[in-house]
């Protein structure tokens, strides 16, 4: 058993503690990342790793995992916990920015899920994410985080087209989806993450709807079909989702509040054919290009913000 300890701790801190099963080679990545953006704002702050082993005895197999702890001070809820619209989103929004942080220190997420967003119990202070945002250039308080790096690459290392991948369907971009349905090895990108930030968006007001009881029949059927497993079903719906959104002043049987379906109609915009201007397929390093690109996001976010509510009613 291997343990590296953290720092920063104080006596009766709690810890939130992770356990999982990567395969032996990736057991190290998680905690590798988010130790290489040590308090940063958007993402958690990794205390310790234990990775030992089983002892139960383990059949053989052709995939070697291994158990792996990692355990990280902010303690959070399920973004579908959310108090209101506008705690959501400022949660989606300080977890862009992690998922930022990450990237310009050489990693790519790659499972950005409804599930991977926290909000904070309380506002945590984070070192301000200078360079991204006029906005956030002295923003040290935050309030929501990216979590779970089983499936990060450190993208100056594995430049190899990702292929078909774990990950959660429902999420994953429209350009993804078209190559793997397609049967096509191509790169992860960072905008194909920033997408998912949207359709998580877009599941959790669905849910959170039909959780509270208010759901229309659109809002049911769309988040059925989210919910399936097949690549092309979910391709067809993605699909037709982005050609409803071009005009959001149209779609009139949901839930979905007018300032959130204007955010979407806006954010899917930016993605068009499903790689933006200026990008090369194999340019997967933090440049001036990815920059704007997240800050252009974030912008279009900050927009809606103030019209949101603090309540759902």
């Amino acid at each position: 058993m291997t343990s590296f300890l953290g720092a920063n701790m104080q006596i009766n801190d709690h810890l939130v503690v992770k356990e999982s099963w990567p395969l032996k080679d990736r057991c190290n990545i998680e905690w590798e990342a988010f130790t290489s953006c040590a308090n940063q704002f958007g993402l958690p702050f990794v205390v310790y790793k234990v990775v030992g082993c089983h002892p139960m005895p383990v059949p053989c197999t052709t995939e070697k995992r291994i158990p792996v702890q990692i355990a990280m001070k902010e303690k959070g809820e399920k973004l579908l916990k959310a108090s209101s619209p506008r705690a959501l989103l400022i949660a989606v929004i300080h977890s862009v920015i992690g998922h930022w942080n990450l990237f310009r220190a050489g990693w790519l997420h790659r499972d950005v899920s409804v599930g991977n967003i926290l909000i904070l119990e309380e506002p945590v202070s984070k070192t301000a994410p200078a360079g991204i945002h006029a906005d956030f250039e002295h923003q040290t308080q935050c309030s929501g985080i990216l979590i779970d790096g089983d499936a990060m690459i450190n993208v100056g290392i594995e430049r190899r087209p990702g292929g078909f991948r774990s990950c959660t369907l429902p999420f994953l971009s429209l350009r993804l989806l078209r190559a793997w349905a397609r049967g096509k090895n191509t790169f992860d990108q960072y905008f194909d993450d920033l997408e998912s930030f949207v359709w998580v968006v877009f599941w959790a007001l669905l849910q959170i709807a039909i959780e509270n009881r208010y759901a229309t029949e659109q809002d049911q059927d769309w988040i059925n079909q989210l919910a399936t497993n097949g690549l092309k079903p979910l391709l067809n719906l993605k699909g037709l989702l982005c050609l409803d959104f071009q005009q959001p002043a149209d779609i009139f049987d949901t839930s979905i509040s007018r300032p959130f379906l204007e955010l979407l109609s806006k954010w899917l915009g930016m993605f068009g054919s499903g790689s933006p201007l200026g990008t090369e397929e194999r340019t997967l390093l933090s440049d001036d290009i990815s920059t704007k690109f997240y800050r252009d996001f974030l912008q279009v976010a900050l927009d809606t913000v103030d019209q949101l509510p603090d309540n759902w009613e």
